[in-house]
């Protein structure tokens, strides 16, 4: 399941939580590829969606405002933390 979370760009506490525990995070799940936290800048200019995919369910206690979504579009998505390659395996084009 995805879970999301939405944040003020003037409160980035989040943002390097989150910086702070990937990696152990990333080491302690077998490092795989498609393990990439992802973010998307709202169109208000204010505000950024962090969005979690499966493989890093264990990273939402650092994050307990997410909440469950539905996968997002890959439109104006990037990799907050995470290999870039991820995005392929996240979003696979048809």
């Amino acid at each position: 399941m995805w879970h999301k979370f939405t944040h003020p760009k003037t409160n980035p506490a989040v943002a390097l939580k989150l910086a702070l525990e990937y990696g152990p995070a990333c080491i302690a799940a077998g490092m795989p590829t498609d393990f990439a936290v992802l973010i998307r800048n709202e169109s208000d200019g204010r505000s950024s969606t962090i969005y979690f995919p499966p493989p890093t369910s264990s990273l939402l206690v650092f994050c307990p405002g997410a909440v469950p979504c539905e996968k997002p579009s890959s439109e104006g998505i990037s990799v907050l933390h995470g290999e870039r390659k991820s995005l392929a395996l996240l979003f696979p084009e048809p």
